[in-house]
């Protein structure tokens, strides 16, 4: 199966870079200290927010490739930034309360 890539060159090893940092600072916001002295929590934190992160990635490309698909033109720039952030709010929004409810 072949994720889609926005931008393709560039984008693995954004997040390769990105992805690790964002879980470590989230989960540690997330749990607290605990995340970093209780392995298990750890290994289950990490590996959740992994997989969660994932997915929002493949997401977040689809409507990137879909919006320059719908919205080819650069003078629709205004357009495709504006159903850009309400993609990006609206999984962060989801991702947050996600994250809140699976906590308690």
């Amino acid at each position: 199966m072949k994720f889609p890539a926005y931008p393709p060159k560039y984008d693995w090893l954004l997040q390769l870079i990105v992805l690790p940092l964002y879980i470590g600072i989230m989960n540690w916001i997330l749990i607290g200290p605990s995340y970093w002295h209780n392995w298990v929590t750890f290994g289950l934190a990490t590996g959740i927010a992994l997989i969660d992160s994932l997915i929002n990635w493949v997401i977040n490309n689809g409507v990137a490739l879909k919006l320059n698909q719908v919205y080819p033109d650069l003078r629709q720039y205004t357009v495709r930034t504006a159903w850009s952030l309400f993609s990006i709010l609206n999984m962060a929004l989801c991702n947050t309360f996600y994250n809140e409810y699976a906590m308690y």
